[in-house]
């Protein structure tokens, strides 16, 4: 177990001691995170699962943490369990609307029991983004809930489950913890049953992948983490892409999927994503045989560009997700082989 927040269960879920309450928050279903009734907003997923939520910020890649925006929205909508992981109380005094909204991660977590079995009652097969609003690597997630959610995964061999992190370091040492305590005979995974029995699962479970992200060269270092893990696929979330990279043929060995995207604030641009540094990533993945999807990018309104702003620079288009938008050869929204 890392270090961080003691976490208790309280009423089904488990959540940092000190926010403790007599009844415990209810659970909310991860319908709220996605766009329609059964697709996710994040192009290269179908669905969200997030027994996890809340975070800490440890790059510069979490400056303008999505995520943190939308605990934000949810929090003021009433979802009791993103009001835990946020700064803030959501009381808004008469004169003074600024008075104590949510604003930021308040550097707890919130384990939630009662969403574990939700991929168990989606039949239909879809690749799904595990913990999108939080990060199940965090330290403060104990290893025996983690190993929780690898279990619901390894009873849903018609999903593939995607887990990005910004701690491989910590998923490294889960997987080591994870092995030691339920492999069988080194080639297989031990679970327990609901109702007594054991299965046994392939080792490493072939319908899990395992991402981290990587947004400047100071995150180098995930990369080779990364690489120590076991996993059917391992991928990098160059998101948000705030400079250029240099990724060798051999730092990408055993690397099966590059996503690349600019940053997003809101409803527009967030800091500088040059079109010439998502090229060049797109021709590094492809020279080294590992698929490419590009998520979005930065780009000129060609109908208003003619205007300055008072620095004279040009406007920023919204940051457009269409890949009908992109350049011709940016049109690159590929998966790993056998996968989709």
């Amino acid at each position: 177990m890392g270090t961080g927040s003691v976490m208790v269960p309280v009423g089904g879920v488990y959540i940092p001691a000190r926010l403790a309450m007599r009844d415990g928050p209810r659970a909310e279903s991860d319908r709220t995170v996605t766009k329609g009734k059964d697709m996710s907003e994040i192009a290269w997923t179908d669905k969200t699962w997030n027994p996890v939520v809340g975070c800490t910020k440890v790059s510069a890649g979490c400056v303008n943490c999505y995520a943190e925006r939308m605990a934000c929205r949810l929090a003021c909508m009433g979802q009791r369990k993103y009001q835990l992981v946020l700064d803030g109380t959501g009381i808004v005094l008469p004169g003074d609307p600024n008075s104590d909204r949510y604003t930021h991660w308040n550097t707890e977590v919130f384990c939630d029991e009662s969403a574990l079995k939700i991929p168990l009652h989606w039949r239909k097969p879809r690749m799904i983004f595990v913990c999108s609003m939080g990060d199940l690597f965090h330290e403060s997630v104990p290893f025996e809930f983690i190993a929780e959610v690898w279990k619901v995964m390894a009873f849903c061999p018609q999903h593939t489950f995607q887990i990005l992190t910004k701690r491989p370091e910590r998923k490294v040492e889960f997987l080591k913890w994870l092995e030691n305590k339920h492999t069988y005979d080194g080639g297989a995974l031990l679970f327990k049953k609901e109702g007594g029995g054991w299965i046994h699962k392939q080792w490493p479970l072939p319908n899990v992948w395992l991402g981290t992200s990587v947004s400047t060269t100071r995150d180098y270092e995930n990369i080779f983490h990364l690489k120590a893990c076991r996993a059917a696929k391992l991928f990098l979330s160059l998101e948000p892409l705030l400079e250029g990279l240099s990724l060798s043929v051999d730092t990408l060995d055993k690397i099966d999927w590059l996503i690349i995207g600019a940053e997003s604030k809101g409803n527009w641009p967030g800091r500088e994503c040059k079109i010439e540094d998502v090229r060049s990533l797109v021709q590094q993945g492809q020279a080294a045989g590992v698929a490419v999807f590009v998520k979005q990018i930065h780009g000129i309104d060609p109908f208003i560009n003619h205007r300055l702003t008072s620095k004279g620079k040009p406007i920023l288009l919204k940051y457009p997700k269409d890949i009908a938008q992109f350049p011709a050869d940016l049109r690159v929204q590929d998966y790993p082989k056998g996968a989709k």
